[in-house]
């Protein structure tokens, strides 16, 4: 069995064979991106993993009535990351899922059986994750842990939509569960992932041997180099800065983009980074200072659920589907911050950087 979180073989016999039947019988289950989307009332795939918090607690009610079907049942413990009577998991899950899921430690058994990972079908694929939820009686509580593999999310899918192949040799930097990287490796001669949790560089490559696709994984950070590869990306969006015992620091974006303008790129390379930028009033071009003269591009991204506004800043009001805060105190936080800071207002961008 899998411990996630352990260095296991996962080339092994036993786990190879269940990795390489996992895709078909959740297909046989019937579970993939468009019944996800069904089952829990979301328009499409994009929809659901963009707001999961919202469709995992808007369903909590419907419990009973989503585990009557296999589909349901896999939504309920993959994607709420629930739990579910012993007997009803016995009954209405096959035989053969129920091995692999066992084999994968993806469940753990009890008189009630819960999940042990997520699993965010996307593009034809399927991602193994950490859960995003923790089961409290049939309500789902979101996982705070600061070390989680997150399935792709809202930040995930507005990079994918920014970005396209461009051949060539791929480096996905912080990759997570390898969404990026695998959603774009058909396009491209080769794929790296990188990333500085151990935890994170597993889950990547099991969900590359889950979909059958090629790709070197391991446990690195940006600042050991990006020389070498022709394309570039790295989703790394960053909050507004808490600075809670009251001391001034670098926010997360300008430490980022100044340590890519001084690191050396491959000739007519291509770095893309999705990051959040706070913008001081009076300093429009704050990335192009901090980059120091280095040959890019900036683009500000739709994705309001990632932007503070200026009318919102002088407002004292943050939009209601903002992700950049937790709820009204850290909301209250933000805006003193943001406020002393002198920032005008906080926006996503796409920085594209050019060896």
């Amino acid at each position: 069995m899998i411990r996630w979180g352990a260095d296991v073989d996962i080339e092994s016999p036993d786990i190879a064979g269940a990795i390489a039947r996992l895709v078909p019988c959740l297909r046989e289950g019937g579970f993939d991106e468009r019944s996800a989307a069904r089952v829990l009332g979301a328009r499409d795939i994009d929809d659901l993993l963009r707001r999961s918090a919202l469709y995992a607690l808007g369903s909590y009610g419907r419990v009973a009535e989503l585990v009557r079907t296999s589909e349901g049942m896999l939504t309920h413990l993959f994607v709420r990351n629930g739990d579910v009577e012993r007997h009803q998991y016995t009954s209405v899950l096959g035989r053969d899922l129920r091995v692999i899921l066992e084999t994968l430690d993806m469940v753990e058994l009890g008189d009630r059986v819960g999940a042990t990972v997520s699993v965010s079908p996307h593009s034809g694929m399927y991602f193994l994750s950490d859960p995003l939820f923790s089961c409290v009686g049939e309500r789902p509580v979101m996982n705070l842990n600061p070390d989680l593999v997150m399935p792709p999310h809202a930040s995930s899918l507005v990079m994918r939509r920014e970005v396209s192949g461009r051949g060539g040799r791929l480096l996905d930097v912080g990759t997570g569960s390898g969404f990026l990287a695998l959603t774009m490796a058909a396009d491209h001669e080769s794929v790296t992932g990188i990333d500085i949790n151990p935890r994170a560089v597993l889950f990547a490559k099991v969900n590359a041997l889950v979909n059958g696709r090629a790709g070197d994984f391991r446990v690195a950070g940006f600042e050991d180099g990006l020389d070498g590869h022709d394309h570039v990306v790295f989703n790394a969006p960053g909050r507004p800065p808490r600075d809670r015992a009251g001391e001034s620091g670098p926010f997360t974006a300008e430490s980022i983009v100044r340590e890519l303008g001084e690191t050396p790129l491959k000739a007519g390379a291509l770095v893309q980074v999705l990051i959040i930028v706070p913008v001081p009033r009076g300093r429009p071009d704050i990335v192009a200072e901090w980059l120091g003269g280095r040959d890019h591009t900036v683009t500000e991204v739709d994705a309001p659920m990632f932007a503070i506004p200026s009318t919102a800043i002088a407002k004292g009001r943050i939009p209601a589907r903002c992700l950049l805060v937790d709820g009204p105190d850290d909301a209250g936080l933000v805006l003193r911050q943001l406020r002393g800071k002198g920032i005008d207002r906080v926006v996503p961008l796409l920085l594209s950087i050019r060896g």
